[in-house]
């Protein structure tokens, strides 16, 4: 129980940070595409402090005393009194219930095996060393770090490896806030039956074959971050739908959009494409101009970001082989783009040929894939069915393929040709299900019972409840009266000498070097030279 509380106590604390720019950018006013401002807090100052990250880390190393210093700070702006003219209802269930049922998953959480591949250590060099020239040389995983390592980088509390945890789940608490707010409130009534589609899909994905798992978000072990990306990818995408066909946009939500989409991107070079179709709706808007002038912040932080991307692989985005250059701290063979679009082909089996019979033919192979896509046709037939029996169409009903479609179908197309694992495209499932059951368009309930409140909260409850694993619940009771709070430590590993370059690497021929910044993954003869405080790692001349 300590656990739970020890995560309510954080969730508030980065809510009060997030609060804080929020009244810098005086966003305390109005509603955010119908949502409350105060259910944005906690990813506000997660953007903010990933992206201040991002810039101290050009000049010191993110474990130093200053920069806890200057995030500590920023909680003295929430000395000011929020300036709000509308009442966020049910606080309870926003910032009790639905925090406390998703907290209770960090009891049985463990950590992934991403961690101990490249995450930890990546983290580790943060807190070690201001940014390092050619650190994808390292090791070539290095190259696809999200901001998340940026942001994980501060939050290592005397070892426990819990707070990371913490980080991941506050989306999924952010994505239930959502949900809540769109099924209980009278704001953008046009949405509901989206997000009632959405529950459905949560509640399937516990059920079907080999015991379920449909496309729906998933807690996920220490290390990765998926589940944070596929929901800002899905919300974004939403927003940006929401702007494209209402005609008008306060500040407010153009801030958040561009927040969200930059994110997104930040997260997963995938979310690449959520900025595109953010620029071509405000180009086609005529609001460019205005987006531009409120989204001054997230500029200086996005280019601040591909900068970084410049000094760590060499290339504007890695691995996009065009954006690389020819410098002193370019990656070697074995750390280059190629070699790390070689890994990708490997691991996922995107499509590279026009013959779709036998890529699906190997894809499918993969007892996820399989198992995803029996449960997603399961799961869009009982949308199709629910919908179609219990709805009844309008004028404004009819399939009309639009911009938000090619805008989807792009999506699938560049997951598929991409990296088409299941983890990595939760984002496409989930438009997928609300896009062609046709949800976007306005249906209306032939009974009433579908509005009722009753049965809409045992949905809602029922779901949320599931998103835990029941052992979580186990733990739960069996610590119900108990203050021990749940420790998780980076595993021990033994190293030898590396043979190749400088450094070592792990013993036994594995491939993960947990927490040890002199453990090199890369087969090339590389050589780690300091140069004005800051450290080049490059191929030996």
């Amino acid at each position: 129980m300590s656990t739970v509380i020890g995560f309510l106590l954080f969730y508030a604390a980065l809510s009060f940070y997030g609060r804080g720019f929020s009244n810098i950018f005086k966003l305390s006013k109005n509603r955010i595409f119908g949502i409350h401002p105060s259910i944005f807090y906690p990813i506000i100052g997660l953007f903010f402090l990933g992206n201040i990250s991002v810039l101290l880390n050009f000049f010191i190393q993110i474990d130093n005393n200053v920069v806890i210093f200057l995030l500590l700070s920023l909680f003295l702006l929430n000395i000011k009194k929020s300036n709000q003219s509308i009442k966020l209802k049910n606080k309870l269930s926003h910032f009790i219930f639905i925090p406390s049922i998703v907290g209770i998953s960090s009891l049985g959480v463990g950590i992934s095996g991403d961690a101990g591949l490249y995450h930890l250590n990546h983290q580790e060099w943060l807190r070690s060393y201001k940014i390092t020239f050619g650190l994808v040389n390292s090791h070539f995983r290095f190259g696809f770090s999200s901001i998340s390592e940026w942001i994980s980088a501060n939050f290592w509390i005397n070892g426990n490896l819990i707070f990371l945890h913490f980080l991941n789940i506050i989306f999924i608490v952010f994505f239930f806030q959502i949900i809540f707010e769109y099924i209980f409130s009278r704001e953008r009534p046009r949405y509901k039956n989206i997000f009632i589609a959405l529950l459905i899909i949560g509640f399937l994905d516990n059920f079907g074959v080999n015991g379920g798992k449909n496309g729906f978000i998933e807690v996920e072990a220490i290390g990765k971050s998926d589940t944070p990306f596929a929901i800002l990818f899905f919300l974004t995408t939403l927003c940006l739908y929401d702007y494209s066909v209402t005609k008008t946009i306060n500040k407010n939500e153009i801030f958040i959009l561009s927040l969200m989409s930059l994110f997104a991107f930040q997260f997963r070079i995938f979310g690449f494409i959520a900025l595109v179709y953010y620029l071509f709706v405000a180009f086609n808007k005529r609001d460019i101009v205005k987006v531009f002038k409120i989204s001054s912040i997230h500029i200086i932080f996005l280019i601040a970001w591909l900068i970084k991307n410049f000094i760590t692989t060499a290339c504007v985005i890695y691995p996009v082989s065009f954006t690389c250059t020819d410098v002193s701290w370019s990656a070697t063979k074995g750390a280059s783009a190629n070699f790390a679009m070689s890994d990708l082909i490997n691991v996922h089996s995107p499509l590279r040929s026009l013959d779709l019979q036998t890529w699906f033919s190997e894809w499918v192979l993969r007892d996820i894939n399989k198992t995803v896509l029996y449960n997603f046709l399961f799961s869009l037939i009982i949308l199709i069915l629910y919908f179609s029996l219990l709805h009844k169409n309008t004028d404004t009903s009819k399939f009309r393929f639009d911009s938000f479609g090619i805008f989807i179908l792009m999506s699938l197309i560049l997951w598929i040709i991409s990296a088409p694992g299941i983890r990595l495209g939760i984002g496409v499932i989930l438009l997928l299900y609300i896009y062609i059951p046709n949800l976007l368009s306005s249906k209306k309930p032939r009974f009433k019972i579908q509005n009722n409140k009753y049965i809409l909260s045992f949905l809602f409850f029922g779901t949320l409840i599931l998103v835990p694993q029941t052992n979580n619940y186990q733990l739960l009771f069996n610590s119900a009266f108990s203050n021990e709070f749940r420790e998780i430590k980076s595993v021990e590993v033994e190293y030898e000498t590396n043979l190749n370059s400088f450094g070592v690497v792990p013993s036994n021929n594995s491939d993960k070097c947990w927490i040890n910044i002199d453990c090199i993954r890369n087969q090339d003869e590389i050589v780690k030279q300091i140069n004005n405080g800051y450290v080049f790692i490059k191929g030996k001349n």
